[in-house]
């Protein structure tokens, strides 16, 4: 582990790991705009999730990003010719938080 980032990290993984109510997440990713989030990745590829996470928990997450130990691969963009920055895949299982959005943005999108 990173130790400059020992502290922060060890905050992180308590804010995150209770910051993110299983049945908050849950309600927040039911009540956005599905067919406007489809509209978007027909159109453009992409689309954001606009209010599926608020800011504080957003943080608590992006600070988890230097703790090795909870992802199982990085990926690096300019390796692969895509330009700059790097992506990492959450280990399985994934953070519970995390988990409770993928099947029910699967779920909006197949509506």
């Amino acid at each position: 582990m990173n130790t400059l980032f020992a502290d922060e990290i060890q905050v992180a993984k308590e804010t995150a790991g209770s910051s993110i109510p299983f049945e908050g997440a849950l309600t927040r990713v039911s009540a956005l705009d599905w067919q406007q989030i489809g509209k978007q990745l027909d159109e453009q590829g992409s689309a954001l999730l606009q209010g599926a996470l608020p800011p504080e928990e957003c943080d608590a997450l992006a600070a988890l990003y230097p703790e090795e130990s909870i992802f199982s691969s990085r990926v690096v963009l300019g390796r692969h010719g895509f330009g700059r920055g790097e992506y990492k895949y959450f280990n399985y299982p994934s953070h519970r938080s995390l988990a409770a959005f993928v099947p029910r943005c699967i779920r909006g999108l197949l509506q």
